[in-house]
């Protein structure tokens, strides 16, 4: 009963069927829409090639995506042309039906903008057949239209999102719960701040991938030894304070003052636990992610202010002390408003990721993709689907009333003996 999705919106028409073209055989339909348009996963799998292919590299294509999905739809889904830039996945992710995976583009041979979309049966690509993906479409969900997840807000998913599927989705998993916590820390609580907060950090940390400075030496970073408007005042605080967490905290002085916070906030037992071992700003996610609390709203308590305002100028001289990369910043800040809620971070519990992506499951198989029950369990009076409780329950009142009859009729059976 795995949910189906279309790999665009609906209203994306198609511009070319499946079958014979210009005496080749086309094994993929055609859907006709502008570089960028969003693309979506069809049904859970795990991701053949992604990102992690060379741009243009792929005969035909340029680039795709190749997502196999035999455990659960008996396909591989193939996407051709799609703009390399754009890619959200790598290979090995595991992505789920109606997830964001990438955006179409123009790459390959191709006579304009479009995304060339395939399915093959078992095996997959290697060894299967294609199959024509219109009839395998019908009746699959619009991706555009799917009703936020119960009780979600910051998620793997919508974090990678966010921070352009720089890393795996496996790691974005393991960064979540230092991610939410300090964003709880900061008192990123609207949409506006998390747009800012996400667009900020992606930045300085390249989408998260970065939680140490990229270390040289060059000579600026030499001359990170002995400075002392950072506090560096002995010898080699320069590399050993160096850049640290998403939102790169550097020099002694400020390691300090984050040390004695963690420790006032009772994150750390001693008030100089962090400044004696700096490292554990670079390979703890939590404490990683508590600096950037720190900075957002001790060291630049005006940040939550500027955000408000929209004012990404602002938060921008703020962070970097000038406009350094605010195309990039900018681009990220757009990306993450249009996510909106989902960049939020829910109530603290002690769920694991894991155990919510069950959850979520079950209510998918008791309830129906969305919410709007099974098809195949078919409907009630008002032509509505049946969900597996709205089945059961049909099954019980069927139950029921056969062994009412059943009862009638050996009353009748007892009645006709004693005649």
């Amino acid at each position: 009963m795995a949910a189906i999705y279309r790999p665009l919106a609906s209203n994306v028409p198609v511009s070319s069927g499946f079958g014979p073209r210009g005496g080749q055989q086309h094994n993929g339909i055609d859907f006709a829409c502008p570089v960028g348009t969003p693309i979506y996963a069809v049904a859970d799998g795990v991701v053949v090639e992604g990102a992690e292919r060379e741009q243009g590299s792929v005969s035909g294509f340029g680039s795709w995506i190749w997502i196999d999905c035999q455990s659960s739809a008996r396909v591989d889904a193939v996407y051709g042309h799609v703009r390399h830039p754009g890619i959200r996945v790598r290979r090995g992710d595991r992505v789920v039906a109606g997830q964001l995976i990438g955006e179409s583009g123009n790459e390959g041979q191709t006579t304009g903008p479009h995304l060339h979309f395939e399915v093959w049966g078992p095996p997959g690509r290697r060894g299967g057949r294609a199959l024509d993906p219109a009839p395998w479409l019908l009746g699959a969900l619009d991706p555009t239209e799917q009703e936020p997840e119960p009780g979600e807000g910051l998620t793997a998913e919508s974090l990678s999102e966010a921070m352009g599927g720089s890393l795996s989705l496996a790691r974005y998993r393991e960064l979540l719960p230092g991610m939410a916590n300090a964003m709880r820390e900061a008192k990123i609580d609207t949409v506006l701040r998390a747009a800012h907060w996400h667009a900020q950090l992606g930045h300085e940390s390249v989408g998260l991938r970065h939680m140490s400075e990229i270390w040289g030496p060059t000579p600026s970073q030499r001359g990170y030894e002995g400075r002392a408007d950072l506090g560096n005042n002995r010898p080699g605080d320069g590399y050993r304070f160096r850049g640290s967490g998403p939102i790169q905290l550097t020099g002694r002085a400020n390691f300090t003052r984050f040390s004695r916070w963690c420790f006032d906030q009772g994150y750390t037992k001693k008030a100089n636990e962090i400044v004696d071992d700096p490292d554990r700003v670079r390979d703890d996610p939590k404490f990683g992610f508590l600096a950037a609390s720190w900075y957002w709203t001790v060291a630049r308590p005006q940040l939550n202010s500027l955000a408000d305002a929209d004012d990404l100028n602002g938060v921008t001289r703020a962070i970097n002390g000038g406009l350094n990369g605010i195309n990039d910043r900018r681009a990220r800040l757009a990306r993450c408003r249009r996510l909106g809620t989902r960049l939020l971070p829910g109530e603290e519990d002690e769920l694991t990721p894991e155990e919510r992506r069950l959850l979520r499951e079950v209510h998918t198989q008791l309830l129906g993709p969305n919410s709007r029950g099974w098809p195949q369990l078919g409907q009630n009076p008002q032509g509505q689907n049946l969900t597996v409780v709205d089945a059961i329950a049909a099954l019980r009142n069927d139950v029921n009333a056969l062994n009412a009859r059943i009862d009638e009729l050996e009353k009748l059976e007892k009645q006709q003996r004693k005649a």
